[in-house]
């Protein structure tokens, strides 16, 4: 049978390892929120800067609409 006194002293070791680790665990998912809404906002910032950007040279075509006579064969 262990000694009260060491029986004690593993308990709080237990009790530091188990603070430690969720410890750790709060910073990762701390992390993960942070990079998920890092990662939102740029997404958002391309899609309105690619939105803003408009070519004038080209004319919209419909090319599922095109057909040649090249395509049809008999």
């Amino acid at each position: 049978m262990l000694h009260p006194a060491i029986n004690d002293e593993s308990d709080d070791e237990a009790a530091n390892r188990q603070t430690a680790s969720l410890g750790g665990l709060a910073i990762a998912l701390l992390l993960l929120v942070m990079s998920l809404l890092v990662v939102r906002e740029l997404q958002a910032e391309a899609t309105t800067e690619w939105g803003m950007q408009v070519n004038c040279d080209l004319e919209p075509t419909m090319p599922s609409a095109v057909v040649t006579s090249s395509l049809i064969t008999v």
